[in-house]
């Protein structure tokens, strides 16, 4: 029999960026779920006249996105992942999601995990600058702000150039706002907002403290640090929160989609890897801070995390 081996993708060059590597299962998955929900979500809606607040590319975009960013506030854990895109695709049937949101979140939380390895260039400042830009469309996705700023600082390690390019992204999003002419409306969001929220707090809580990862970044498989995914999980919570503040309970529905799910699912993974540590016998020396590849649920795959 002959084997045949899909072709790996580049190799990352950016702090931004990570290449979908077809040579990862759960890459695949990702790519073919979001097409699923696709498809899915236009059965529901035209065939069977069943209502779905997104649309089918609004579906598929959440349930990617909700992968993606998964993959960055839990990078040794793919079901946390899977989780996250069953949940948003299930919110998505009843609230429309902001995928520009989610991308906002995306970029932020990459940058405060670092799983990417590389320092932050130049050429990706100005990158960020033109994020704003696009967070600057609408009063929800200006949240998404909060979360690239708290990227850039950190990344950064809080340098004049961070601040230079966070004031800039900052001011790009606020300057689109004003062009555009975007009317701000709160709407409150009722009495399941509170629940959401304190659910979604609860979720955070559930998820720390982080075990120690074992999976390394992209580039130069450096260890990626505990305090590090701590960070990107809060940072996900507090641009939820800034989306609230914004716009009431379209921001609360719209973050929840794209951003509460990857949370909610790594909080799903965090509780159960719990309970059956109580229900096991403790292995010296084993845990989730064993170096052994094979110590780790996910060392079929490579060591990277994706």
């Amino acid at each position: 029999m002959i084997e045949t081996k899909l072709p790996a993708a580049p190799p990352s060059t950016s702090a931004l960026g990570r290449p979908l590597d077809p040579g990862y299962i759960s890459n695949l998955v990702a790519v073919l779920g979001a097409l699923a929900t696709a498809v899915a979500s236009w059965i529901l809606s035209g065939v069977l006249d069943i209502s779905f607040a997104a649309s089918p590319l609004g579906a598929a975009g959440a349930v990617f996105l909700a992968w993606a960013i998964a993959r960055e506030i839990d990078p040794d854990r793919n079901e946390s992942a899977y989780l996250a895109m069953v949940i948003a695709f299930t919110l998505s049937i009843f609230w429309a999601p902001s995928l520009l949101l989610g991308f906002g979140v995306l970029i932020g939380t990459r940058l405060v995990s670092a799983t990417v390895g590389l320092p932050l260039r130049n050429a990706d400042c100005l990158a960020l600058v033109g994020f704003g830009v696009l967070m600057g469309l609408g009063w929800t996705s200006t949240s998404g702000v909060v979360a690239i700023v708290a990227g850039v600082l950190l990344a950064d390690g809080f340098s004049r150039r961070a601040w230079i390019t966070s004031a800039l992204t900052t001011a790009a999003a606020a300057v689109t706002l004003w062009v555009r002419s975007a009317e701000m409306v709160w709407e409150s969001p009722g009495l399941g907002g509170p629940a959401i929220v304190i659910g979604l707090v609860a979720a955070l809580v559930v998820s720390l403290p982080v075990p120690e990862p074992a999976v390394t970044t992209d580039v130069g498989n450096r260890s990626i640090a505990r305090r590090s995914i701590a960070l990107s999980r809060i940072t996900l919570l507090g641009t939820i929160a800034a989306a609230v503040a914004l716009t009431g309970k379209v921001g609360l529905e719209a973050g929840l989609v794209v951003a509460g799910s990857a949370l909610l699912g790594t909080a799903a993974t965090a509780a159960s890897r719990r309970f059956r540590k109580l229900g096991s016998r403790e292995v010296p020396d084993g845990g989730y801070g064993r170096r052994d590849n094979r110590s780790h649920p996910n060392w079929a795959e490579r060591l990277p995390a994706r």
